[in-house]
């Protein structure tokens, strides 16, 4: 599959890119890759293959996202190095 490094330097051009020399060959090398890598997967018979939008055929097993009364504000406080009665208390990390 073509690619030019006219292309290329069109494309840096409209995207206000720089590119040196070495850095243009490189692109144009690694677009050349990812598009013949494009190409020869387009070749793979997918006959018969059901469309997914992804793998993983499980569905989410989160639970529902729902209010419940937390009463152990205390046992965990209990365990906190510090706290003032209500809250952990910790070191700030902005002045």
């Amino acid at each position: 599959m073509g690619f030019s490094k006219d292309e290329l330097v069109h494309i840096a051009d409209q995207s206000r890119l720089n590119l040196t020399e070495d850095a243009s060959d490189k692109f144009v090398k690694d677009v050349r890759d990812i598009l013949n890598f494009t190409a020869k997967i387009q070749e793979i018979n997918t006959d018969g293959v059901k469309p997914t939008t992804n793998g993983n055929a499980n569905h989410s097993r989160m639970r529902k996202d729902a209010a419940v009364k937390w009463d152990k504000q205390k046992e965990a406080l209990n365990h906190a190095p510090e706290h003032d009665g209500e809250h952990f208390v910790v070191p700030p990390i902005m002045d």
